[in-house]
């Protein structure tokens, strides 16, 4: 298990050295200084924090001299991966923890790749540059890499800033990811913005989930005057096209009798499939239980369909708006009709089984 650093460190877990480091503590600017690169790189191998990645080659940690780190494309506030750059906030959060003595060295540290000139380009971790830069301080310990090419450069630079900070959550945004594609197809490694197939791999790669493909695919292709064929909508993004051309559509509170639901489906199983059995009983459930509400009378599901092209989404509109209620209508009746007849029993016939997962409570070799 990983330990935190700590502002003081125990006479009897230092050696000669290290008590002399201890000694220096009050007489150093920062309470983080007392810790000595060894014991900074030993607690970062403790946590197995080397960069890791496809193309990424880790050379070593060391304490790097700012002066000697140039920021990408050397701009004070650049980031290639960042939509809006350098949050001077975060910058301020950094700095407040090397004056507090919690700045910690069990986390991915900065990195850095080595040129031949014997400078280093910054490649993650430009918020804690600017805090180290700003308070005065000589050197930053970061880890040194190398990278295979400029994609693999490109991929690292993104998924490491996806979660830069140990304290501040400073997470990669939708715009960030596509500012990522971008790169990777200036940079060659994507060379058909239309290919799905091709832009899917580098999704993957950048750590996306698959249902958010469809969306960061049709923001990517807006970036560079490409529009889709088929627009794909998150509820945020329905309630907004609703406000914009349908102003009666409310989905907080029934209207004149009316509920509005607000529903995002998948695009069915297997091939021309057009049944879900995870959003379509949801969105049935939910609708049932807004007419059993004495105030309403009718329900609009406002929907739209992610992973689907245009022709299934045709056929999925028609299977919803024809079959899906009345089939899980059928299937509620039946199941209330063997009910009454007692030929099933749910309540007493369904029963649960628990892998053990407490260690302290549970018997790890059976159930819990």
């Amino acid at each position: 298990m990983c330990i935190r650093d700590r502002q003081y460190v125990y006479d009897n877990d230092l050696d000669r050295g290290q008590r002399h480091a201890k000694a220096q503590l009050f007489t150093m600017k920062f309470p983080m200084e007392h810790l000595t690169l060894s014991q900074r790189i030993a607690l970062q191998e403790q946590c197995n924090r080397r960069p890791k990645g496809q193309g990424v080659n880790f050379d070593q940690f060391d304490n790097i001299d700012l002066k000697k780190i140039d920021q990408k494309l050397g701009n004070t506030f650049a980031n290639q991966v960042r939509e809006k750059g350098i949050d001077p906030l975060i910058v301020k959060g950094f700095e407040s923890r090397i004056r507090e003595g919690t700045y910690l060295f069990i986390y991915d540290q900065p990195v850095v790749v080595k040129l031949p000139n014997g400078r280093y380009r910054l490649i993650c971790g430009e918020h804690r540059y600017q805090a180290h830069k700003k308070l005065g301080l000589d050197v930053m310990f970061c880890a040194v890499v190398s990278f295979d090419d400029i994609e693999s450069e490109i991929l690292f630079q993104s998924n490491e800033n996806d979660e830069e900070s140990e304290f501040i959550q400073n997470s990669r945004t939708e715009g960030g990811v596509v500012l990522t594609l971008t790169n990777l197809l200036n940079n060659g490694s994507i060379t058909d913005i239309h290919d799905d197939a091709q832009i899917n791999v580098f999704l993957g790669k950048l750590n996306q989930k698959t249902g958010d493909y469809p969306k960061l695919r049709e923001e990517f292709r807006k970036q560079h005057g490409v529009i889709s064929a088929v627009t794909t909508y998150e509820s945020k993004d329905r309630a907004e096209w609703c406000q914009d051309h349908k102003s009666e559509v409310d989905f907080t509170t029934p209207v004149n009798d009316v509920s509005y639901l607000n529903k995002t489906f998948k695009g069915g199983k297997g091939k021309g499939g057009v049944r879900d059995l995870d959003y379509d009983p949801r969105c049935f459930f939910d609708a049932v239980k807004q007419l059993q509400k004495n105030e309403v009378s009718k329900v609009f599901v406002v929907g739209s369909f992610n992973k689907a092209n245009a022709k299934k989404i045709k056929a999925l509109r028609k299977y919803k708006e024809t079959k899906m209620i009345k089939e899980w209508t059928d299937k509620i009746l039946k199941i209330a009709k063997d009910i009454k007849k007692g030929d099933i029993d749910p309540v007493n016939q369904i029963k649960f089984l628990w892998c053990p997962q407490i260690s302290e409570v549970d018997d790890m070799g059976d159930w819990a």
